[in-house]
């Protein structure tokens, strides 16, 4: 799908997925989607802890005022908009697949790379387009399941591997230390980066030397 919409923008219907998803198509592929009851309780819930904490910088645009402006006022697509392409998915019917290398119009059923045992030097968990704490609890309980399975050896990054992590933001760090997935990660002997851009675009630590594989 990014391939089919690459330099476009999408306009996504119909779609039963979790909101922290929503959040990284859209970011990714320009996309639109409904504005509905699932948007309006994640807003609300944003707007009520501006609200009621001093520490966070959202309470300016993010309010329950510009909420009830928002669904008096959905945003959606011109009448007279034109299509360039409408495209039907089933997202049952969906294998996972890897990107690249080197581009996002490229990409490879995760079934025919598995059987190659490909060397991964780096492994990113980063704020590219998602790296919410949902998405480092599915990490942690990676970690937390070999520990429960084995409880004699401690769980680590395989030898030869150096993981990184970086939360979408401030708040998504701390939800994730708050239940201690952000921990179990370091534990694991992943590196900790600050939220926000890094090795995606070339900054900071954690950047592929030449030869190197990556995967994010």
């Amino acid at each position: 799908m990014t391939t089919e919409m690459a330099a476009l923008s999408g306009e996504f219907i119909g779609l039963s997925i979790y909101w922290s998803f929503k959040l990284a198509a859209a970011n990714q592929l320009a996309g639109l989607f409904p504005v509905d009851k699932t948007l309006e309780r994640w807003l609300r819930n944003k707007a009520t802890e501006a609200a009621i904490l001093d520490d966070r910088t959202t309470g300016l645009r993010i309010t329950h005022e510009k909420v009830d402006e928002l669904f008096a006022n959905p945003v959606t697509a011109d009448r007279d908009a034109v299509y360039a392409k409408h495209l039907y998915l089933n997202l049952d019917t969906l294998a996972p697949y890897v990107s690249g290398p080197d581009s996002v119009k490229v990409g490879t059923p995760l079934h025919e790379l598995a059987p190659q045992h490909i060397k991964i030097n780096r492994a990113y968990i980063v704020s590219c387009t998602n790296s919410r704490a949902s998405d480092l609890a599915a990490a942690a309980k990676v970690f937390k399941d070999t520990a429960k399975a084995n409880p004699d050896t401690p769980p680590k990054i395989a030898e030869g591997v150096q993981l990184y992590i970086a939360a979408a933001s401030a708040p998504e760090q701390e939800a994730a230390e708050a239940v201690g997935d952000w921990q179990t990660l370091l534990d694991a002997g992943a590196q900790a980066l600050p939220a926000g851009c890094g090795p995606c675009i070339g900054l900071g630590l954690g950047l592929l030397e030449p030869g190197e594989v990556g995967i994010r």
